[in-house]
């Protein structure tokens, strides 16, 4: 799990003993670590490191199986539940699976565990200054010793400002938020002021 630089190189810090090995492992990268360990067949979140948490608790996900921990997620049960539990089982070792999420938020704070507080609509002038686009960058890969899943977690955020000197970016973003269902853009963190944004990123305004 260390990051490793130039052929021969590590920037691996030496192992202390007396820690936890899943703690002495994030300690070492920037990314959140989740195992799924698998209890016949389903995987349930047994262990975890986690310091960038964006809108949830471990303590209410900690033992919950990959449909109890996505349970707000909508229409997972009936729509992704059995696909995600079957793509957890076939798994293989060799295989890294890279994907990736969005959620808009109010709060340039990485540490977010709970979902925005502030529910006045937006209006598009205030949006480039007031919002931050959030991404996690997810990965999944099994452990060959044990079975158990490793997903990984690397959040990155900029303010919509940034967008300004990327139209194109912010055109697609806008087409994605018009086209999908309102329960989607509720948990992308934007169900007050969905129409403020996509304004601001049909035409953003760096100021």
């Amino acid at each position: 799990l260390a990051d490793h630089g130039p052929a021969g190189a590590t920037d691996a810090m030496p192992v202390d003993v007396g820690r936890h090995p899943l703690e002495q492992a994030g300690r070492q990268i920037q990314e959140d670590l989740v195992l799924m360990v698998p209890h016949g067949d389903r995987h349930h979140l047994d262990a975890a490191v986690l310091c960038f948490p964006s809108h949830w608790r471990l303590a209410d996900k900690l033992g919950g199986s990959a449909l109890e921990i996505h349970g707000p997620v909508p229409r997972y049960e009936a729509e992704l539940a059995v696909r995600v539990d079957r793509f957890l089982d076939r798994l293989r070792p060799d295989v890294l699976v890279v994907r990736r999420n969005w959620s808009v938020q109010d709060s340039p704070a990485r540490f977010a565990p709970d979902p925005p507080t502030d529910p006045r609509p937006a209006v598009a002038e205030e949006v480039g200054e007031r919002f931050w686009l959030r991404s996690e960058r997810q990965t999944l890969r099994r452990l060959p010793r044990t079975g158990v899943v490793l997903f990984t977690i690397r959040v990155q955020q900029a303010p919509f400002a940034v967008l300004a000197d990327r139209p194109d970016v912010a055109g697609a973003l806008a087409d994605r938020i018009e086209a999908q269902p309102p329960d989607l853009t509720a948990m992308n963190g934007l169900a007050a002021h969905r129409d403020a944004v996509v304004t601001w990123l049909r035409a953003p305004d760096p100021g």
